[in-house]
């Protein structure tokens, strides 16, 4: 008999990253908080002119992940990776929900929710490496090459709609 609910390991690693990612955004606005209202307005951490300028300060919270996806141990260091992004992220979000401006408000929500999808397509994709790495390790035989290289091509096609994504979250920035 099949089991009514039955849950495949891509949606427990959503669920563990969003998790996680929750708990950091939530620590990221409880810090700000603690921020006087001006200093909060003054901090502005996507205030770039350039498309180029964004796409590397969006870079600097994924390039890890991409690297450490590649190891069997980066299981251990992409879920707290993404909390830390989360608290930046509630930290990032404060001013801009402060600020009385509707259009700005629309322009950052869009590009923050184009950052975070893409952050999770970045951490799914290199935990499934990482898992898939860990279990060829302990078990060599079970691996076959055609095996590898569906793994391998899943993980660039993940990565390379992720960074479509934070391509157009550089040009989003660029407009405000």
């Amino acid at each position: 008999m099949k089991k009514k609910y039955a849950y495949n390991k891509w949606q427990i690693l959503l669920s563990i990253i969003c998790l996680f990612y929750a708990i950091g955004v939530t620590m990221g606005i409880l810090f700000a908080d603690k921020i006087p209202f001006q200093a909060l307005l003054q901090y502005k951490p996507f205030a770039y002119s350039e498309a180029l300028n964004s796409l590397f300060y969006f870079a600097k919270f994924l390039i890890p992940i991409w690297i450490v996806g590649i190891s069997s141990i980066g299981i251990f260091f992409i879920i707290p990776w993404c909390s830390i992004c989360g608290c930046f992220y509630g930290v990032a979000i404060a001013p801009i929900i402060a600020t009385e401006n509707p259009h700005l408000l629309f322009l950052n929500l869009i590009q923050f929710f184009l950052f975070t999808s893409a952050l999770f397509l970045f951490s799914i994709g290199a935990i499934n490496l990482s898992l898939n790495k860990y279990k060829n390790y302990k078990n060599p035989k079970t691996s076959l090459n055609r095996e590898k290289k569906r793994i391998i091509t899943e993980y660039l096609i993940i990565l390379c709609s992720g960074t479509l994504l934070i391509i157009i979250a550089a040009f989003i920035n660029t407009y405000i």
